[in-house]
């Protein structure tokens, strides 16, 4: 009985808190603070962490964890992050003096405004060479890896092979990271926001024609791997990036989301060997629900029970390679550890990858209770700096496809691990090549290029 009661204080507490951060926690105003809430903290880790407290599980792996202390302690911890993590987002905002309801609803129902001229059409022209490099990006992943994996898993491989190329295509890709992560993965989905917001200001079939070439693109790239959270996540972004301009997303188009992402939850558990049958689809060891509500933070139980029990706290280590090369130390990802204890075998074949979970994870693994404690109070402040920093920017395609790509990538690395946090080569490349597309489209509209010449009018294009 105190478990629950716990839990429903905890819970109300933490919904009163997200609010007040966030400025709404409706569905149809979906934003990033919102998003961390519902799927990252409550359907990810709440319910799993209160099922385990119950020994409600039958999960597979989850199972294992027989020791009572294990239990309690990983489900005192995500009561503290439910919690913690949006008392220091309130704090911030105190800080800086952020009205979140207010400043949110002002921002939504501000009209996106060009970013030079009125048709920016020197943006165009940017967008169109940074889409090729995109493009030669992608092609480049496709090289390396030597095929395109999801006409693989059209043509109805087996599992253990589409495991197998997964993995080889992820960690072990032989080509340059940087091109991969940052040109393709990241790049190409933050100009198809751009592309798709100045559609929305002008429906021009120029930029239509160019938004639908970079989704396509977009879709390729986040499977080269074949992981399903990715490809789905890009889907579900456009209901953010409706929201940042319209104000609301409609219940059809919701709906309509809703129903495209089960199709493709169940198409891919399907021809990825995940599920035998429709029935499975609802399995918790299986389908995509246990993935969900128990897959991620299963991973958090075995990060209190192996560190420092059976590996040694990890001090730093999980930070990029790039950064400890300084320092003549290898970089070893906690999830990595937990992998390889939990599930040998599959590192051995090349199925097995790493067993990511909520961030206190691995901030636990570097830095033990410390990093717990310490490190919820400083990813709440980052949270709410990003959130406030682009509602006080201005409202430009630009901007509004830097707040959907952070709105989408900080609440993934919220169950991805806490080094991300402080060093993330990936979030600080997207915002200089941000700043390098501004730069060029305003060397293009000062120099060779003349807009009022070469702009189309929406009625002829």
């Amino acid at each position: 009985m105190s478990f629950i009661l716990i839990s429903a204080v905890t819970l109300i507490l933490s919904i009163i808190l997200f609010k007040k951060a966030a400025g709404t926690l409706s569905i149809f105003k979906i934003n990033m603070i919102s998003l961390i809430f519902y799927y990252q903290l409550v359907l990810q880790c709440f319910i799993g962490v209160n099922i385990a407290i119950f020994r409600l599980d039958n999960h597979y792996l989850l199972s294992k964890i027989t020791d009572s202390n294990i239990r309690l302690i990983t489900y005192l911890s995500v009561m503290y992050v439910m919690i913690m993590l949006p008392l220091s987002m309130v704090l911030f905002s105190l800080i800086t003096k952020f009205k979140s309801r207010r400043e949110f609803f002002s921002y939504v129902q501000r009209p996106i405004k060009s970013i030079m001229s009125k048709y920016d059409s020197a943006v165009y022209y940017t967008m169109c060479f940074f889409s090729a490099i995109s493009f030669i990006s992608i092609l480049y992943i496709f090289f390396v890896i030597g095929k395109i994996p999801l006409l693989d898993v059209l043509s109805g491989k087996d599992s253990l092979y589409l495991a197998q190329l997964r993995i080889s295509a992820s960690r072990g890709f032989g080509g340059n990271v940087y091109i991969r992560n940052i040109l393709a993965l990241g790049l190409t989905p933050f100009l198809s926001y751009i592309a798709y917001s100045y559609y929305k200001m002008y429906s021009i079939r120029r930029w239509k024609l160019l938004f639908i070439f970079l989704f396509i693109c977009s879709f390729f790239a986040y499977t080269y791997n074949l992981a399903k959270a990715p490809v789905l996540m890009y889907i579900i972004s456009f209901l953010f990036l409706n929201v940042l301009i319209k104000g609301n997303i409609s219940k059809r188009v919701l709906l309509i989301v809703v129903i495209v992402v089960f199709i493709l939850i169940t198409f891919m558990y399907i021809a990825l060997g995940g599920i035998a049958n429709l029935a499975d689809l609802f399995s918790i060891n299986s389908g995509p629900i246990g993935r969900i509500i128990l897959g991620q933070i299963t991973p958090l139980f075995y990060h209190f029970d192996i560190f420092p029990r059976i590996e040694p706290f990890l001090y730093g280590r999980s930070f990029p390679q790039s950064i400890l090369s300084l320092f003549d130390v290898e970089s070893i990802r906690s999830a990595r550890i937990v992998m390889s204890i939990i599930n040998p075998r599959g590192i051995e074949a090349g199925t097995a990858g790493v067993m990511n979970t909520l961030f206190i994870g691995e901030a636990y693994a570097n830095f033990g209770w410390l990093g717990v404690m310490i490190g919820t109070l400083y990813v709440g402040f980052f949270i709410q700096f990003v959130y406030i920093l682009f509602l006080r920017l201005p409202k430009n395609p630009l901007t509004l496809g830097l707040f959907t790509y952070f709105s989408v990538k900080i609440p993934s690395i919220v169950t991805g691990g806490f080094v991300d946090f402080i060093y993330n080569a990936v979030f600080i490349t997207i915002v200089i090549l941000a700043m390098s597309f501004l730069i060029l489209s305003m060397i293009l509209k000062r120099g060779a290029i003349n807009p009022n010449k070469m702009v189309l009018q929406k009625n002829k294009n």
